[in-house]
């Protein structure tokens, strides 16, 4: 069960944890929202799969910071569990065990599964020639990286809803794809729009961020406690979650999610001092310092970071 997971089910010793230590999250949040008052919202024109939108644009934005190996992105996990899924289809049809799998089938699966690292070895070829750092792309590179960031996030579903998500993919509708060409040409226009104006609305407003140091998706000391938990981007010692919904405002499972990732890092290994949530359709930045976060959701009375973070490892290890 993942940190959100956890934060999701009333029954969880974590989601007790956070209301009993952070009670006024309700008041914190009215006021919090009172600055997204007359915010505009970027609305896409078609319709989107606003899943993977949302994951899409995590890694486009992170890619305005710098480029993670594609070893080390979560995408590849759920690339391998692919693999693994297609290797036992093929060894399924090869014993006969699936009457209902043809030749044909294998066939497919067999270009399905040497395409997946052509697709990660063209990702790192395309990186290195638009070079996505710290600038605004063209928009021909722009809709580029946004396609390959939509097949990004459906790998990454894939890992973190299990292999079930494999089906409805771009990879496999209609049928499966043996070039990333034509994985890549499969994105909607209209998903395309709607990422390329996130984007852009990021770099526009927010591009002054882009000089600071960044560590890209960090995981925690207890991340492993949780069973996943990894969060969006720290920049300069402010742990920031991307959001985008289209509905201008915070809530309270936003800030537990925040915290839990604080909480998670047991050793303060990231010296997070700030948090933040960039609602990205509002194209607005809300931040607050840690300790009056902490001190406004307890009504002030929480006790230090260090006891509150050996409190939450107490409670996710037990």
């Amino acid at each position: 069960m993942s940190l959100t997971s956890h934060l999701n089910n009333p029954r969880s010793p974590v989601y007790q944890f956070m209301r009993e230590q952070f009670p006024n999250a309700s008041s914190f949040v009215r006021a919090a929202n009172k600055q997204m008052k007359g915010a505009k919202t970027i609305r896409s024109e078609g319709q989107v799969d606003w899943s993977t939108i949302g994951t899409a644009v995590d890694y486009r934005l992170r890619y305005y910071f710098g480029v993670t190996p594609t070893e080390a992105l979560t995408a590849r996990l759920g690339a391998i569990m692919i693999e693994g899924a297609i290797v036992h289809g093929m060894l399924k049809v090869f014993n006969g065990a699936d009457p209902e799998l043809s030749g044909a089938k294998f066939e497919d699966m067999e270009a399905l599964k040497d395409m997946i690292p052509r697709f990660f070895a063209d990702l790192e070829g395309t990186l290195t020639r638009i070079q996505p750092e710290h600038r605004r792309l063209s928009r021909d590179d722009e809709e580029l990286l946004a396609r390959y960031c939509v097949v990004l996030a459906q790998f990454e579903q894939v890992y973190r809803r299990g292999r079930r998500m494999l089906q409805g993919t771009l990879l496999t509708v209609p049928d499966p794809v043996d070039a990333t060409s034509e994985l890549l040409a499969r994105v909607p226009q209209t998903w395309l729009d709607d990422i390329c104006a996130l984007s852009w609305g990021f770099y526009d407003f927010h591009r002054e961020l882009l000089s600071r140091t960044a560590v890209l998706n960090p995981n925690f000391d207890g991340s492993r406690d949780v069973r996943g938990a990894d969060a969006d981007l720290i920049v300069e010692g402010c742990l920031i979650d991307i959001k985008t919904s289209t509905q201008p405002k915070v809530t309270g499972d936003m800030l537990y999610q925040l915290l839990g990732y604080v909480l998670l890092d047991y050793s303060d290994k990231y010296r997070i001092r700030e948090v933040g949530i960039y609602l990205a359709r509002q194209q607005r930045m809300l931040r607050w310092s840690l300790v009056d976060l902490i001190g406004e959701l307890s009504n002030g009375s929480g006790f230090p970071l260090n006891v509150l973070r050996d409190g939450f490892r107490g409670t996710v290890q037990d």
